[in-house]
């Protein structure tokens, strides 16, 4: 049986339809301004003072390792290796730092969007807009639950 053109398209035309309405219904869209959250909640606030710290005592630990290799004599290749081996683990600190707080703040994410019965939460900032009208700032909420 053979389906003309036009018989075709009206299916796939009606297919298409019955997809796209088959899910519709009211999306609870929530969003979330991290600057906001990174200025404001105290854990966070906190965390990033004890990062800091870190990456501090790290720069002191290498100016000195530096300061007695060049005492001693050593040589370009001693400086840079060393020079690389510090920037290893401020990048590995960073690395870490950024997984312990994006995980800290996932989770509070996800415990309030499941109570307010939020469906998606996106960013969205002053600066950077990402909902323009609508939808359910939970930003006070997630700072509230990361205290």
């Amino acid at each position: 049986m053979k389906l003309s053109k036009k018989a075709l398209a009206g299916m796939l035309s009606a297919l298409t339809i019955a997809v796209m309405t088959a899910g519709c219904g009211e999306v609870n869209i929530g969003y979330i301004d991290e600057t906001r959250l990174n200025e404001e909640c105290p854990q966070i606030k906190a965390s990033t003072e004890e990062w800091q710290k870190k990456l501090e005592e790290l720069q002191n630990t290498t100016m000195q390792q530096l300061n007695d290799a060049a005492a001693k004599g050593a040589t370009q290749e001693e400086i840079g290796k060393i020079q690389q081996e510090a920037q290893m683990k401020a990048a590995a600190m960073n690395n870490d730092f950024q997984s312990q707080t994006r995980t800290k703040v996932d989770i509070a994410i996800d415990e309030v969007a499941k109570a307010k019965k939020i469906d998606t939460v996106v960013k969205s900032s002053k600066d950077n807009k990402t909902v323009v009208s609508g939808g359910t700032d939970i930003t006070d909420d997630v700072i509230q639950k990361l205290q």
